[in-house]
């Protein structure tokens, strides 16, 4: 961690040396040394976005695409339903408990069968 904070602030020479007492005396540092400041520099720029850059033209695709996922889960109904299910099954005349391991005992198999077939058809063609 030292290495880092050193290279962050900007004092190179304090960076190195610690990057030299860390892999030994007698060790090329150099490409570490870039990649290590290349990195930092990365997350300078990346630490400089605002929440207002996501609303970019370039974005809006993606964004649609995440939140309009989010909101078509929403009418799934599959939240109420797990919500409501022991209030259903009470009320069908079974008990809670019950009614709560039978729709655990169809939803995990059925989660499964989900997630086995959007990898074999491959996630991306989905979401297109």
């Amino acid at each position: 961690m030292e290495t880092s904070t050193h290279a962050k602030v900007g004092h190179e020479k304090g960076f190195e040396d610690a990057l030299q007492r860390l892999r030994g005396k007698n060790v090329n540092i150099s490409e570490e040394a870039d990649e290590i400041r290349d990195y930092t520099a990365t997350l300078q720029r990346l630490s400089e976005a605002r929440l207002l850059d996501l609303f970019q033209r370039r974005y809006a695709h993606s964004l649609i695409v995440g939140v309009g996922l989010m909101v078509l889960q929403q009418f799934g109904g599959v939240n109420a339903i797990a919500f409501y299910a022991s209030a259903i099954f009470v009320s069908a005349g079974f008990s809670s408990s019950v009614g709560t391991i039978a729709m655990v005992v169809v939803q995990i198999p059925m989660t499964t069968l989900g997630v086995l077939l959007m990898d074999k058809s491959g996630r991306r063609p989905l979401l297109l």
